[in-house]
C-alpha cells in the first residue's frame, strides 16, 4: 500500500479498525502510531533506505507493524517463514545478509546459529525484538 494511500485512511479512518487479529482490534491510528514508533527506533539504529531488514515474526499484528515500520524507512524487507525449520531459517539469514532482523523473543532461537553475528539486541517491546547483525555492511544501489 503507497503511504499516501496509508496516510490518507489513517486521517480518515483512524479510529476504524485496520486489523483484526483474534480478539484484538487495531485501529488505523493505533496501527500508523506503533509502525511509526518502530520506524523511529530503527532509525536511531542507523537503519536507512540502503539497507536490508528481514522480519521473523508469526502472522499477528506486529508483522505487519514490522513492514510498515520498513516501508517507512524506504528499506528492503524481506520475509523469514517462521514455521520453516531452524536450519532453512538460518541458511536463508546467512545468503542474505540482513543487518537487521525483527523477531519476537520466542523466536530468537531460530537465529541461533548465526549467534555470534548478532552484535546488539534492541528491545522495542515485550513482543518486538530487533538484532543487529554483524555481517560486513551490506547498501543496495537503487539508483540503476
Amino acid at each position: 500500500m503507497s503511504k499516501y494511500i496509508f496516510d490518507y485512511l489513517t486521517k480518515v479512518s483512524s479510529n476504524d479498525i485496520a486489523i483484526i487479529y483474534k480478539n484484538e482490534f487495531v485501529s488505523y491510528y493505533k496501527l500508523k502510531e506503533i509502525s511509526e514508533s518502530l520506524a523511529t527506533c530503527l532509525e536511531k539504529h542507523n537503519c536507512n533506505d540502503k539497507l536490508v531488514i528481514g522480519i521473523l515474526i508469526e502472522e499477528k499484528p506486529e508483522l505487519v507493524y514490522s513492514f510498515l515500520a520498513i516501508a517507512k524507512l524506504n528499506a528492503i524487507c524481506f520475509f523469514i517463514n517462521p514455521k520453516y525449520p531452524t536450519s532453512i531459517v538460518q541458511e536463508v539469514v546467512s545468503k542474505i545478509k540482513p543487518q537487521f532482523v525483527i523477531t519476537e523473543p520466542k523466536l530468537v532461537h531460530k537465529l541461533s546459529d548465526s549467534s555470534e553475528k548478532i552484535k546488539e539486541q534492541i528491545i522495542f517491546s515485550s513482543i518486538i525484538w530487533i538484532l543487529k547483525l554483524n555481517f560486513f555492511e551490506r547498501k543496495i544501489d537503487k539508483t540503476n
